[in-house]
């Protein structure tokens, strides 16, 4: 270990403050358990040197390196060979099942981050020992994932997957995250989609009052205070320039490098695209480089009610995490699964398509939650049950399934979501 790395190790103590979730998974919960009926009886913590009135000024002179030993890739052998679920029709919408009776014996899938597998154990203990990320000492590589190392207390730290020559994991140390969010709602430490910017260096966790930025290609970190209380959710837009934050009235486009915080009508977003729904009426959204709203279009209403965020690939196909329909869930004996539709009713993946968890009615709310995709058909997500948590992928286009890690089940919400680089390869052997 160097004496700068050694130093930094002692010195770091900075203490910031961390949520998510959109006001429409309230609908969705609530049209859900209207659905269940029917089917059943017919981070507050003050900041410390970060919390500043002014962002802290960052220095982008060259930066010492955090070196890990390079990982090998998992020996694997053969194709993607896991064999399909049953799958119905409904109403013109196919809808692939996935029974809970089944999880532990899917075959697993290996996922990796700049040619770096993610461990079978997506998750950091509060004893491990980590190489740290601070101002002055950043890395080579790209995000792959961001977890949470919870310390208790309602606190936590960003603890960063880093692919390529890296090939492992390295802690944030200077940031400490507390829940946020609307005291009515309630405050969580939820971690959102699209919190990870597309070029892979860079992050932003929101946090009460604020939006704590880090660049790990020096370590550096900026804390950029925001006009508001209580801010709910937030993410890079599509184009990578701004980061969108909003409270319950208030929205915002912030661009870290200026800082500039600007006011934003209602209907700015993050991300590419957003799956929406009323219970009733289900809209696919899409978004400029900037965040502003420019297309709608109507989907199935088989599609379900949608639940936090949309995730989008390359070739702009889109999945949701979502509760089902009466009519969908009186087939399949279950209500909670993912959607997805294409960028085209008429073209190749214009066919929508649902994947619902069977043979556990009292799943844990919100139980699906969109990741990422790893390939033009590949989408992973997070699935949560009453024994466990897991990193899961969904083959869009023939209905397959498997495992990608476990995942950590904290209690403080959505702890985990994936950055860049990430490319499914095989299956692990048997």
């Amino acid at each position: 270990m160097s004496d700068l790395l050694r130093t930094v190790l002692s010195d770091v103590a900075d203490d910031v403050d961390a949520f998510e979730r959109s006001g429409s998974a309230a609908r969705a919960w609530a049209g859900a358990r209207r659905q269940r009926r029917r089917r059943l009886v017919g981070m507050a913590a003050a900041v410390a040197a970060l919390a500043v009135a002014v962002p802290m000024a960052v220095s982008r002179g060259p930066a010492p390196r955090i070196d890990l030993p390079a990982t090998k890739p998992t020996v694997t052998s053969g194709q993607n060979t896991s064999a399909p679920m049953a799958t119905i029709e409904v109403q013109g919408v196919t809808v692939d099942k996935l029974p809970a009776g089944q999880l532990g014996s899917l075959p697993s899938l290996v996922v990796q981050a700049d040619g770096v597998p993610l461990p079978l154990k997506l998750a950091v203990e509060r004893e491990d020992v980590l190489p740290a990320l601070g101002t002055g000492v950043g890395t080579a590589g790209r995000i792959g994932a961001v977890v949470l190392r919870d310390l208790g207390a309602d606190r936590a730290r960003p603890v960063l997957f880093v692919g390529g020559s890296v090939g492992g994991y390295v802690e944030v140390t200077g940031v400490t995250l507390t829940p946020f969010g609307s005291p009515v709602n309630g405050k969580r430490m939820v971690l959102g989609a699209h919190i990870v910017n597309r070029d892979g260096y860079r992050v932003g966790f929101v946090q009460d009052r604020s939006v704590v930025f880090v660049d790990i290609r020096d370590g550096s970190v900026r804390q950029i205070p925001v006009p508001t209380d209580h801010l709910e959710r937030g993410g890079w837009s599509a184009g990578g320039t701004w980061f969108i934050a909003h409270s319950e009235t208030a929205h915002w486009r912030i661009d870290p490098s200026g800082p500039t915080v600007q006011s934003a009508d209602d209907s700015v977003h993050e991300g590419r695209t957003a799956m929406t729904s009323d219970g009733e009426v289900v809209q696919l959204l899409s978004y400029d480089d900037s965040g502003a709203r420019v297309s709608r279009r109507f989907l199935s209403p088989q599609m379900g009610a949608s639940w936090s965020d949309t995730v989008t690939s390359p070739g702009g196909l889109v999945a949701s995490g979502a509760f089902t329909t009466a009519q969908v869930s009186s087939k399949v004996d279950g209500y909670q699964g993912m959607s997805f539709a294409g960028f085209d009713e008429g073209g190749s993946f214009g066919r929508p398509r649902v994947l619902v968890l069977t043979e556990m009615m009292d799943a844990p709310k919100g139980a699906f939650t969109a990741l990422g995709w790893v390939s033009e058909n590949v989408v992973l997500y997070r699935l949560v049950t009453h024994d466990a948590a897991r990193l899961m992928a969904w083959d869009i286009s023939r209905g397959r399934s498997w495992v990608v890690a476990d995942l950590p089940r904290t209690g403080m919400g959505v702890d985990v979501v994936l950055g860049v680089g990430l490319q499914a390869t095989s299956e692990r052997p048997r």
